[in-house]
């Protein structure tokens, strides 16, 4: 998966950071999951918004604190 300025992440894409990121932070089973309310994920044909992503990131940052760490992730633009 590359993303340029010129071409946007799809929903099936975007839906799997979403399911990899639940699976941290999410209610989880057994030794997984932070019981954090889980991301949404978006149907094939939504847009993915800056909300979106604000949320993934925020998720994201969350967990990296919560284990003692931080990430530093670019921002990014919308184009056209």
């Amino acid at each position: 998966m590359a993303y340029t300025s010129t071409n946007t992440i799809t929903a099936a894409d975007y839906n799997a950071f979403v399911s990899t990121v639940n699976g941290v932070i999410g209610v989880g089973s057994g030794t997984k999951g932070y019981n954090q309310s889980n991301l949404t994920t978006v149907s094939a044909t939504d847009e993915i918004t800056a909300a979106h992503w604000t949320a993934l990131l925020t998720a994201v940052t969350n967990a990296a604190t919560h284990q003692g760490t931080s990430v530093t992730i670019p921002g990014g633009s919308a184009t056209g």
